[in-house]
Order: structure tokens, then sequence, then C-alpha cells
């Protein structure tokens, strides 16, 4: 039975290296979906990922010859694939330094009027953001979770676990305080008021983090 790769990308969790890295790797093999066609014209695209009509064409010629599919969905919109394996894959971020990322990407890259912290929190009703993303599918059901924290080391236990050659790419990142959002919140927030908002994160974490720790012993 075929494999086919639904490679799941929560926003900020390095997902731009993970595209970057199978882009290179797999070429046309590769549908990356939620990736507006305007900011690159190489990306194939499709805005109703999030909706009915893309589950009921998702057996469409688009998907014809893909072996991996990576971007923004939920798991739960992924219908099965006659005669294919699906193998699910998620990465995960620290929640204090995944909401950091987020917010001052949007604060200071996009220019938004995000509010402070708890506001822009509450706006894109972040605490349970890891969960809107997986749905019905626990960490325990992903047939592998990856760290941003440990990225390199998550890049090549995939690459054993599945016998693939994916590059080791680190886009986007911030060389002064790439792990370090914690500290600049704390001078905008209450953070531990911060950390309880995203308690619900956090136990995705902390499920992810065990499951990361077997693909390691299965390493040795």
């Amino acid at each position: 039975m075929k494999k086919i790769f639904l490679i799941n990308h929560i926003p900020k969790c390095a997902g731009s290296s993970l595209r970057k890295s199978l882009e290179n790797n797999f070429k046309d093999e590769l549908l990356n979906l939620s990736y507006n066609p305007i900011r690159s014209g190489k990306y194939e695209y499709t805005k109703l990922i999030y909706t009915k009509f893309f589950v009921k064409n998702f057996r469409s010629k688009i998907f014809i010859g893909k072996s991996i599919i990576h971007g923004h969905f939920c798991y739960d919109d992924i219908p099965d694939f006659p005669n294919h394996k699906k193998i699910q894959i998620c990465f995960f971020r620290d929640p204090i330094e995944w909401f950091g990322s987020f917010y001052f990407w949007e604060k200071d890259y996009r220019k938004r009027n995000t509010g402070d912290p708890i506001t822009f929190l509450k706006n894109y009703q972040l605490h349970s953001a890891f969960k809107r993303h997986l749905g019905k599918v626990k960490i325990e059901d992903l047939d592998f979770v990856g760290l941003v924290e440990k990225y390199s080391e998550s890049i090549s236990l995939l690459n054993d676990y599945f016998n693939l050659k994916i590059e080791n790419i680190l886009k986007n990142k911030n060389k002064n305080n790439y792990f370090d959002y914690k500290t600049k919140l704390s001078k905008l927030c209450d953070i531990n008021y911060l950390k309880k908002s995203l308690e619900e994160n956090f136990q995705y974490y902390y499920k992810a983090q065990e499951k990361f720790d077997t693909f390691k012993i299965l390493k040795k």
C-alpha cells in the first residue's frame, strides 16, 4: 500500500523551514496547501481547504501523483485515500514561544493593531489552537511528532524513521532571540496568566514531548 504523508503546519512551528526542504526534495510529488499564489506562484493553492467542496474534490486531478501534502489544515477535513496509508505528521512548539512568535510576527512584521498580548490571545482565540489543527486526532495517533526546539534532531529522526532525505533548513530564524519570546512577553503582560490561558496547548505540547522521546528511544 502506498503512503501519503499529511504534514500539518501549525503556524509559527517551523513550517516554512520544512516546506522549503520538502520543495527541494519532493518537487512535483508535493502539494502545498493554504499558501497564496499571489505571494508565490509556484505553490498550488486552494482557499477551499476549509469547505465541503474541498473534501468532495479531494480526489480530483490536483492530487494525482502527490505523495506529500503540507500546509495549514485540520486532519478532520482530510478524507481517506483508496489504496493509500495516511502518515500523519505534526511539529509542535513550546506554547509561550509559539505565542510570542505569532504575536510579534503580527505586531512587528505585519504591522497589525494587535493590542496587548492578552487581548491578542482572546481576539484570535488561540487558547485551543493546537487542538483546532489536530481535530479529533490525538497526539498518540500521530505517526510522527517533531519539536521546533529540537528541529535538527526532529528532521534526523523523521528521515531515519521513514527512510526520507529531507534537508535540515531553518528559515525565519531571529539569531538574537529565537527562543526567548518569554522575556519579551513578560515586559508586556502577566506571563503566568498567559501560560494559564494557554494551558490546553501546553497539554498537547507535553504529550508531543513524550511521543518525541519514544522516537529517540527507537533510534537507539
